[in-house]
């Protein structure tokens, strides 16, 4: 009933039940996807920032999280730089390096922290 109702607002003439308009049903599906998902990732990246930045809060250990955000790297479970657009569209956490870098940033200022790169 709702397909045939938002189809004949896009042709002209709408038979119930007829497997005909799928693909347009399909391409319609689609093309949402492709607009809700940068959103929905942002989102994902912004809670995630929040979590991030509450673990370092709560441990205290800014150290730690960026040793194991370099081993994530180091095991090929992350990219450490994947291209802007790349980020945007299709990760649903920060890249390794926007984290790594927060967690420096919100370190104290008394420890500056410094790791390796390999």
């Amino acid at each position: 009933m709702a397909l045939s109702g938002g189809l004949s607002l896009i042709a002209t003439e709408v038979i119930p039940a007829d497997p005909a308009g799928l693909p347009l049903f399909g391409l319609i599906v689609v093309a949402l996807g492709l607009v809700t998902l940068p959103l929905a990732n942002g989102y994902s990246r912004w809670v995630e920032r929040r979590a991030d930045d509450f673990a370092l809060a709560v441990t205290r250990n800014p150290e730690g999280f960026i040793g194991a955000m370099e081993r994530l790297t180091d095991l090929n479970l992350a990219e450490r730089r994947p291209h802007p657009a790349k980020e945007f569209l299709l990760f649903s956490h920060p890249s390794i390096e926007r984290r790594i870098a927060r967690a420096r940033h919100l370190a104290p200022h008394e420890e500056q922290v410094t790791v390796h790169e390999t």
